[in-house]
């Protein structure tokens, strides 16, 4: 059974890989076969030469994400090393990597968290998915749009939520948002794959994720991991 389905994530990431990457791969050799194709001037190769760094960039992306995704996917729980994560400590790193995005989009990012809540998990793989959730906010709204990332117990769980103020989703696509590739209509950036991620690595951690959305309401993101009991120090 083990053989099995490791196969079956093996022919999946194969299939996965071979169709997204065809049309970055495509577009980049478009970009410089017309950039070889006559001489230009200067200022007409650095343009070639843009466009082929941004397909490059967007070719980085996506490797990097279906191998992250491909990694969780498949990995065994116990592999990596589980330890207490401080969610309070996490929220604080998080807005201090994002702080310079949202200033320089000239939106309101709020940060609120409760102290001495603590999850058993890999540090590095909560913080990606809470990384995930806000960058996701960011790209998918408007630049003035008001962004919150909230840390909160409710019962025995963790609950993270991550809030906007933008146009919403449409109430067609809401079910299909954390399918692999899915991306919002009118979409121009990002690979499809932030959200997929973020339900492996809520599920690779014994919680849940679930979106709420309104057209012109925002959207809710909601990550329920459980509770690591007892008093933590600090």
């Amino acid at each position: 059974a083990r053989l099995e389905a490791a196969m079956a994530h093996l022919r999946r990431f194969t299939a996965d890989a071979a169709h997204e990457l065809r049309t970055p791969l495509a577009a980049l050799r478009a970009h410089l076969e017309v950039a070889l194709a006559r001489v230009r001037s200067a200022e007409g190769y650095r343009d070639g030469l843009l466009d082929a760094l941004e397909q490059t960039e967007r070719l980085g992306r996506l490797a990097e994400g279906l191998l992250t995704l491909s990694a969780v996917e498949a990995g065994d729980p116990g592999a990596l090393p589980a330890e207490p994560v401080r969610l309070d400590e996490l929220a604080r790193e998080v807005a201090e990597f994002l702080e310079p995005v949202a200033q320089e989009q000239g939106r309101r990012f709020d940060v609120r968290a409760e102290r001495a809540l603590v999850v058993r998990g890999v540090p590095d793989l909560l913080k990606r998915l809470v990384i995930n959730l806000v960058d996701n906010a960011f790209r998918h709204t408007a630049p003035g749009a008001a962004v919150e990332l909230v840390v909160a117990a409710d019962g025995g769980e963790a609950c993270i939520e991550v809030r906007d103020r933008g146009a919403g989703i449409a109430a067609a696509d809401v079910p299909h948002v954390f399918e692999r590739f899915r991306r919002g209509r009118g979409a121009t950036a990002g690979t499809g794959l932030g959200l997929a991620l973020c339900r492996e690595i809520a599920a690779r951690h014994g919680g849940r994720i679930a979106l709420k959305s309104e057209p012109g309401g925002g959207t809710t993101v909601t990550v329920r991991l459980p509770l690591v009991p007892g008093p933590v120090a600090g």
